[in-house]
C-alpha cells in the first residue's frame, strides 16, 4: 500500500485491489481444488 500512496497520493486504489484479489482467490482456489473422484457404478 505505501508505494501505491507514494505514487497516487490515495489509498483507494490499494484497497480496490486488495478487494478484487479477495473475491477472486476463492473462485481460483474452487477452480484448482482437486476434484472428489466420482463413486463406482453400483449393480443392482
Amino acid at each position: 500500500g505505501g508505494e501505491i500512496f507514494d505514487r497516487t497520493g490515495s489509498y483507494a486504489l490499494a484497497f480496490w485491489v486488495a478487494l478484487g484479489m479477495s473475491l477472486l482467490s476463492p473462485v481460483l482456489l474452487w477452480i484448482v481444488a482437486p476434484r472428489r473422484a466420482s463413486p463406482p457404478p453400483t449393480r443392482h
